[in-house]
């Protein structure tokens, strides 16, 4: 299931892995893919490891609650 442009939610008999991937353009004008993946026994603790994830970078108050009401919105409107 994808939670947003960037993360994605893949649940297993076993597990939930939480993926992310991204594209940009480096110094060089090449496009570079990052991904990056995270298992967990529920999907409660992959949601928190995004919830962490999208909000790290984020110092100020306003800011931070702006972005997890973001984050609440976009969690309630997933089809679990």
């Amino acid at each position: 299931m994808i939670i947003d442009s960037n993360y994605s939610i893949e649940v297993t008999k076993d597990s939930v892995n939480l993926k992310y991937v991204s594209e940009y353009v480096n110094d060089k004008g090449k496009t570079v893919k990052q991904k990056d993946n995270w298992y967990y026994p529920n999907i409660k603790l992959a949601l928190k490891k995004y919830v962490y994830e999208v909000s790290s970078d984020t110092t100020e108050i306003s800011k931070i609650i702006s972005k997890l009401e973001e984050i609440e919105s976009t969690i309630n409107n997933l089809k679990l």
